[in-house]
C-alpha cells in the first residue's frame, strides 16, 4: 500500500509540474498568437494596437524580449526534464501493479474452480515466455480458447515474470478444498518496478505485495 501511495503521489507531482510547464508555454504562445509585431530598433515584441483608445493616445511599451522568451523556454525544458522521468516511473509502477493484480485474480479464480468442481486445478507458470496457463479452464474473454495470459501483451506491455518461488516446479495446484500444493511467491517486473503475488499455506490466501 505504501509503495502504491508513493507511486500515486509521484504521478500527481509529475502531472502538476507538466501542467505548470504547459501553462507557461501557452502563456508565451498566446501573446505571440494575438498578432505581435517585432520592433527592430527596440528588440521588443509588442502587442497589437488597442482599438478602444484614441489613435493619438500614448501607449506604454509592452512585450517580451528575446531573452525573456529564451528564459521561459529554458524553464519549460527544466520542468519537463524533472516531470517526464517521474511520470514514466509512475506509469511503470502502475503497469507492474496491474499485472500483479491480474495474476492474483486469476489464481483466486483457479482456487474457486477447484472448490466448485471438487477437483484439482493447476496454474502453470512460464517465466521464460512471460505467461501462465490454467489447463482445463476456458478463457473468460474468449470461451473457445484455452486460458492463457501473456503478460508481455497489452495492457501489460513489457511486464516479465522474474521469479517463481513455489518450492519446486513452476506449477501451482489447488486441491478441492482450495489449499495450494505449496506456498510461495510469483514476482512480476515492469522496467525496474516489481510486484509479488504471495500464496499462503493452508487456506491459500492470495495477496499482492
Amino acid at each position: 500500500m505504501r509503495r502504491r501511495a508513493i507511486g500515486y503521489i509521484e504521478a500527481v507531482m509529475a502531472a502538476a509540474v507538466m501542467g505548470i510547464a504547459l501553462a507557461a508555454g501557452l502563456t508565451t504562445y498566446g501573446a505571440f498568437a494575438q498578432g505581435v509585431a517585432a520592433s527592430p530598433a527596440s528588440g521588443k515584441v509588442h502587442l497589437p494596437f488597442d482599438s478602444t483608445r484614441s489613435a493619438h493616445a500614448p501607449q506604454a511599451a509592452c512585450g517580451f524580449s528575446l531573452a525573456e522568451v529564451i528564459i521561459v523556454m529554458v524553464i519549460m525544458a527544466i520542468l519537463s526534464a524533472i516531470a517526464i522521468p517521474r511520470f514514466a516511473a509512475a506509469a511503470q509502477n502502475g503497469t507492474a501493479d496491474l499485472a500483479a493484480r491480474r495474476l492474483a485474480a486469476d489464481l483466486r479464480l483457479a482456487q474457486a474452480q477447484a472448490i466448485q468442481s471438487q477437483q484439482q486445478q493447476s496454474v502453470v507458470i512460464d517465466a521464460d515466455g512471460g505467461s501462465y496457463t490454467m489447463p482445463g479452464m476456458a478463457h473468460p474473454d474468449h470461451p473457445a480458447r484455452p486460458f492463457v495470459v501473456l503478460l508481455g501483451e497489452p495492457p501489460y506491455n513489457g511486464v516479465r515474470i522474474t521469479a517463481v518461488n513455489l518450492g519446486g516446479p513452476r506449477i501451482l495446484t489447488f486441491d478441492r478444498f482450495g489449499s495450494p500444493s505449496a506456498p510461495g511467491t510469483i514476482t512480476v517486473t515492469a522496467a525496474n518496478r516489481t510486484r509479488s503475488v504471495r500464496v499462503s499455506a493452508g487456506a491459500g490466501r492470495i495477496s499482492v505485495e
